[in-house]
């Protein structure tokens, strides 16, 4: 019984030493963070506390989504005093994360960072690349139903949009006077083989 007591009293206190830890780092990255915003301090003394919050970050137990948040708050602190190689060393960490984890608006993000980092050092093909990337992925995050209407919807159509815009629904819309005034709705199934006409 004892040693089941004693077993117990250990966990307990591993588990508050955790918490403690825990505290103890995210007062001492909020003071960096704090600190690297600084605009009173000299460019050295905030890029030493931008240097320590990348270390804090990189050596600590926070979930992927803490990491990059904070990683995201560091990269434009980088930016801000022209240090462009850590900048793009920062995002370079936070796109590998998220492709890890299949985080596709935190790619596009990441994407969007790093046509900045090119932009900003005069590589315009690359901003242009990692700008498109982001914004094809923005898009499609962002579009959740297609409406259609008219005469006649291609029947290729379907199959298109789902290579574009993903699992988007797609709405075949009619009526009396096609597209003025609505009265029938139809959705589309993008995997299914329309011969001659999408219905509505």
């Amino acid at each position: 019984m004892k040693q089941v007591i004693t077993l117990f009293s250990f966990f307990i206190l591993i588990g508050c030493n955790s918490n403690e830890d825990k505290a103890i780092n995210q007062k001492k990255l909020d003071a960096y963070f704090e600190n690297s915003s600084n605009v009173n301090l000299d460019k050295v003394t905030r890029l030493k506390y931008m240097d320590s919050v990348e270390q804090l970050i990189e050596n600590s137990n926070y979930s992927d989504s803490l990491k990059i948040k904070n990683y995201f708050k560091i990269a434009n602190r980088y930016f801000g005093v022209l240090e462009y190689e850590k900048y793009k060393e920062v995002t370079t960490k936070i796109l590998e994360i998220s492709k890890s984890n299949k985080d596709s608006l935190n790619i596009a993000r990441a994407e969007y960072y790093l046509g900045d980092y090119y932009f900003s050092t005069s590589k315009n093909d690359s901003a242009y690349y990692y700008y498109l990337e982001a914004e094809k992925k923005r898009k499609v995050e962002k579009l959740r139903l297609i409406m259609l209407s008219g005469d006649w919807i291609p029947v290729q159509l379907p199959k298109r949009m789902k290579q574009i815009f993903g699992n988007s629904r797609m709405i075949s819309l009619g009526g009396a006077t096609e597209a003025s005034i609505w009265s029938i709705a139809y959705e589309i199934n993008p995997d299914y083989v329309y011969e001659k006409s999408i219905p509505y």
